[in-house]
């Protein structure tokens, strides 16, 4: 893996973002590749989850859909299964297996019905397959490189005047 570079801070910014964009805006310098990190209070309301919606493709194109168990590392999400026996075949799995790596999940409750006040964070990334010690224990998980993220009624986003979601890339 390779080491990293440089940490900045509140520096440099992709032209989409300003200062108050986030409260926590991280580039990191591995390699070549660069990526953002989560703002703290997405990742304070991503610690309140146990579930998220989690979504592949056949290879025939067909979506999938699941809730699942997830965990988040600061970098990658995780999503596993108590038993290495049943998620081995699941039909999440598979498709990973079979090439189709692309994947999404939605991290979302309401935080209000009257007023309606829903909450999410919405993630398009790519999914692998790695031996992990997780939430369930050792085994085979599906790790996922978040690419670009949505959120939405986060409490603590600084959005701007109009902005009802805040767009991250990874």
């Amino acid at each position: 893996m390779p080491t990293t570079k440089s940490l900045v801070h509140n520096k440099e910014r992709p032209n989409n973002l300003t200062r108050n964009s986030v409260n926590l805006y991280s580039v990191v310098t591995l390699g070549l590749s660069v990526f953002t990190v989560f703002s703290q209070p997405e990742i304070d309301y991503m610690k309140g989850q146990r579930l998220c919606r989690f979504a592949t493709a056949s290879p025939d194109g067909q979506p999938d859909v699941v809730p699942v168990a997830f965990e988040f590392d600061g970098k990658y999400f995780y999503v596993g299964s108590h038993s290495q026996d049943i998620f081995l075949r699941t039909r999440k799995y598979k498709n990973v297996r079979d090439g189709k790596n692309k994947v999404a999940l939605a991290i979302d409750d309401l935080l209000s019905v009257d007023p309606w006040r829903p909450r999410a964070i919405r993630v398009y990334g790519t999914a692998e397959i790695v031996e992990h010690k997780g939430i369930f224990g050792p085994g085979k998980y599906l790790q996922i490189t978040p690419k670009v993220s949505w959120s939405i009624g986060i409490e603590g986003l600084k959005l701007k005047k109009g902005q009802w979601s805040l767009k991250t890339l990874h």
